[in-house]
């Protein structure tokens, strides 16, 4: 959650993001409510039995009994940390997520990854692979940067050591689980390319641990 730039002592629900307009405020559900759901109604037919916030602006009930189905005696006593932020590793973490996706009959799973695949991952690939080709050269001592890397490959300061200021390792970190996603949903033709296409680049690129160089092919 980002940290807020503004605070305002006086809310006015119209103003603030419309999500927050479909918060339900009743104690509890009517018995109409579970008969449509084992109906698997759609939500518009359901709505009218329901009292959302929607329907209360610029009523005088806007401000009070907003109730909740569930109590809490403090509301401070929940967890601290969600299990989402407990997973270090970014794969386990969209592992479990889909694995939740596919035990929740209104969820899409394919769709879940789908919307990870196209929003997040490869543009992030193709992001920190454009930053890696247009990257700067840093000293390890003296900190000076270059946007191009001297023909004697040393710092012209100090003479010291250069190194990338972009690794190979944020280029290719969503690689393997974007493979996965795409396999394992069976995704559209057009996303599996654009990963194959990313990792050709990266193949291409990227010096393979096998080569070596021709001083030492030479000298063999």
């Amino acid at each position: 959650m980002d940290a807020p730039l503004v605070l305002t002592t006086i809310i006015d629900p119209l103003e603030v993001d419309d999500e927050c307009h479909n918060i339900e405020v009743m104690e509890r559900l009517p018995l109409e409510f579970y008969s449509l759901c084992e109906e698997y109604s759609e939500p518009n037919e359901v709505l009218e039995f329901i009292d959302i916030v929607k329907k209360r602006l610029g009523k005088q009930n806007q401000y009070i009994n907003l109730y909740f189905s569930t109590y809490n005696n403090n509301i401070v006593n929940g967890p601290l940390v969600t299990e989402y932020d407990k997973i270090r590793n970014m794969e386990e973490k969209v592992r479990k997520q889909l694995y939740l996706a596919m035990k929740i009959c209104a969820v899409d799973a394919k769709d879940v990854a789908e919307r990870l695949l196209k929003h997040h991952f490869i543009p992030d690939l193709a992001g920190n692979f454009r930053a890696f080709l247009t990257q700067k050269f840093r000293c390890m001592k003296c900190g000076a940067k270059y946007r191009r890397i001297p023909l004697k490959g040393k710092c012209l300061k100090c003479n010291n050591e250069l190194v990338l200021s972009v690794h190979e390792k944020n280029i290719s970190k969503y690689l393997n689980i974007s493979y996965f996603l795409s396999k394992e949903f069976n995704l559209d033709n057009f996303i599996k390319q654009e990963i194959e296409l990313i990792e050709r680049s990266l193949n291409n690129l990227i010096k393979s641990k096998k080569e070596i160089s021709l001083e030492k092919f030479i000298s063999q």
